[in-house]
């Protein structure tokens, strides 16, 4: 089978880490003979728009292409633009690789407006997986029509966490199926292997931004410290700038010295952060699907994360904890919790952990669930 994405936002040379999620699971769909190819289209203000120009990406083997937005999405130009486009890209990509069997959007806007475009050009059902929690809260304007009428022309609609998905459904008035977020395979060449008390190595990975809520993680850290000097932060993920403001929070709490700051590191060297820590914590304000929930619990850590969307689906509560959004002391009380549960002998082995998580967050799940969602839309056998 040939399936088009068209995904609101991917990698490219510039921001190889923006999306690379969608990459891994793409090379699951090829491992499982699936022929992917890819189109993201950028949203650009009327401003700063240059044209529809096309490029390949031969580093990630994808087409860019920019989409002219008209001021708060009020009126139907930029869909009459992208049309245009889409028009040249699909002459151009059948000559190269052949038509889709299906076309695959991942975020409404504007992934959704380029995969009904090309599924019209070429007559083949396109569908839909939503990443956004920002969807929920589109406005009564013409986008936000057109983004309604697409989801209900879609051939299937799926999500990333069940509460989201239910929210999702109420908007829309369709059903929105659930797709675990995957862990590809690489991922686990090094080993999980469980460190003996005192260790309390805590591990929170993210790009560092503000809503992943860094700042009130150290906080919270802070108080465990008091209980447990012997405890350790490891902090990877960030721009300088975010790094520096880090580092200057941990010395004002007086817990430099339990805190390592790595920085942005390359996705094929985050396994060993892994893999060498006890806990993991994200203690988002918003969060859809929390990929990096699955690598931890596949890992074999257990997990705290707010209850957000992907907290609430990813986290397996028998080896972690949930705790309310922006809620520092029940944070702190949490991650006490774990340390005591280890000093006591009552914690769970990353064997226990993993043996329960990493069948359902393999990419063999995934591409087998992605795989019969495809035949579905296609009416294949």
């Amino acid at each position: 089978m040939h399936v088009l994405w068209t995904p609101s936002w991917y990698p490219d040379a510039s921001a190889p880490l923006n999306g690379s999620f969608f990459v891994e699971q793409q090379r699951a769909l090829q491992a499982a003979g699936m022929q992917v190819g890819t189109l993201c289209v950028s949203p650009q203000p009327f401003t700063h728009f240059r044209g529809a120009r096309l490029r390949f990406d031969p580093t990630f083997s994808a087409y860019h292409m920019d989409m002219i937005t008209a001021p708060r999405g009020a009126v139907p130009g930029e869909l009459v633009a992208l049309g245009a486009g889409l028009r040249r890209f699909a002459q151009q990509y059948e000559r190269r690789w052949g038509i889709p069997d299906v076309i695959h959007a991942h975020s409404v806007f504007p992934g959704i407006f380029a995969a009904m475009g090309l599924a019209k050009i070429w007559d083949v059902p396109f569908g839909l997986t939503e990443h956004r929690p920002s969807t929920l809260h589109s406005h009564h304007n013409f986008r936000g029509r057109s983004i309604a009428q697409a989801v209900h022309r879609a051939a299937f609609v799926a999500t990333v966490s069940a509460p989201f998905a239910e929210l999702l459904t109420e908007k829309y008035g369709r059903e929105f199926a659930v797709i675990d977020l995957p862990v590809p395979g690489n991922f686990f060449s090094a080993p999980a292997k469980d460190n003996p008390w005192p260790s309390a190595r805590f591990l929170h990975v993210s790009h560092v931004d503000e809503n992943k809520r860094v700042g009130a993680t150290l906080e919270a850290f802070s108080q465990v410290v008091r209980c447990y000097p012997n405890a350790h932060l490891d902090i990877v993920g960030g721009v300088q700038g975010a790094v520096a403001k880090l580092s200057e929070l941990s010395a004002a709490l007086g817990v430099a010295d339990n805190v390592s700051l790595h920085g942005s590191v390359p996705r094929d060297q985050i396994g060993k952060f892994f893999a060498g820590a006890d806990y993991f914590v994200l203690f988002s304000a918003v969060e859809a699907g929390g990929t990096v929930l699955a690598e931890a619990q596949s890992m074999g850590l257990a997990t705290i994360a707010s209850a957000t969307f992907a907290g609430k689906h990813m986290v397996d509560q028998q080896f972690g904890k949930v705790v309310p959004v922006d809620d520092v002391d029940a944070l702190a009380e949490a991650m006490c919790a774990l340390v005591v549960a280890k000093k006591l002998g009552k914690a769970s082995s990353k064997t226990e952990i993993i043996a329960q998580n990493r069948p359902r967050f393999s990419m063999e799940t995934f591409a087998r669930r992605q795989c019969e969602i495809y035949r579905d839309a296609t009416g294949a056998n």
